[in-house]
């Protein structure tokens, strides 16, 4: 049996510490679910996805091509964050531009 009141008992904490990382990172996934119902999000995100050059080629002929990338690199995960939590949501966002255009 093991002692509470041990300090070293680092495999409780161990868990306990990987129980707040994954309560944290649920909360993080909620929080951007319920951000991409709202319209107004979207365009911030849409917004975002645009300035990083998602949909844009970053081809250059000289060392600008490595910074764009790194940016574009920024706006592609935020895509597979929309792609993986709120897909539907995104697709929706892709339509409202859509119409906006």
């Amino acid at each position: 049996m093991k002692d509470p009141l041990d300090p070293f008992d680092l495999d409780a904490a161990l868990e306990q510490q990987n129980k707040a990382g994954q309560l944290k990172k649920q909360q993080r996934e909620e929080d951007f679910k319920w951000l991409m119902k709202h319209p107004q999000f979207r365009r911030f995100m849409w917004r975002q996805l645009e300035q990083t050059g998602v949909y844009r080629t970053t081809f250059r002929p000289n060392s600008e091509m490595a910074f764009l990338e790194g940016v574009r690199s920024v706006g592609v995960r935020m895509l597979g964050e929309c792609h993986q939590l709120a897909l539907k949501e995104t697709f929706l966002m892709m339509q409202e531009m859509q119409s906006d255009v």
